[in-house]
């Protein structure tokens, strides 16, 4: 977690003006923390954004008295994210003893990622779980994709590749000539 704020008073309330998307979601306090690990594993699955504590679902920032108890409490929810995930959490003073709470999240890059044994996905400025046909297919492109060492094109030159044939030839001789 970050000790000093990267969003302004300014920019998070630009943020709110914007309102709940797929990619930003609005939550009135902390007490609302299994709601909002639900959404960010739907935001790990997909394209990554924004949940903010304090700030109301009509996009009022409101704040929140936020300990540091409160702070503990959302990360052990993010804990509960399998495989792992590490969003970038902010507190963002708005007033003498309010502050919002930013957490920003990227797209994930093992999905498909699950909350309490469930993945979820965002649709509009919903989350939803995900289906057993929705999960299968984003386990096979995780992989499948073009990132595995198999789908990566060779970097051996030509003597490389000499050198493996000449030592397989050798082998089929020995082979032969242990009959």
């Amino acid at each position: 977690m970050r000790s000093v704020a990267i969003l302004t008073p300014e920019q998070l309330e630009a943020l709110a003006t914007k309102g709940e998307s797929e990619t930003q979601e609005f939550k009135c306090t902390a007490g609302t923390r299994k709601e909002a690990a639900e959404t960010m594993c739907a935001m790990l699955n997909q394209r990554g954004g924004h949940i903010l504590f304090g700030v109301t679902s009509e996009g009022n920032v409101v704040g929140q008295q936020v300990a540091e108890r409160t702070i503990e409490e959302v990360s052990a929810e993010i804990q509960r994210i399998d495989p792992p995930a590490f969003p970038t959490v902010d507190r963002v003073r708005i007033a003498e003893n309010r502050e919002v709470i930013a957490v920003h999240v990227g797209q994930g890059s093992s999905p498909p990622y699950r909350y309490r044994g469930t993945a979820f996905l965002r649709v509009g400025n919903t989350t939803r779980a995900m289906s057993a046909d929705e999960y299968n297919r984003t386990l096979f492109e995780r992989m499948h994709s073009e990132q595995r060492w198999e789908n990566q094109p060779a970097t051996a030159g030509p003597s490389t590749t000499w050198t493996w044939r000449k030592s397989a030839i050798r082998w089929q001789r020995q082979c032969i000539s242990a009959d």
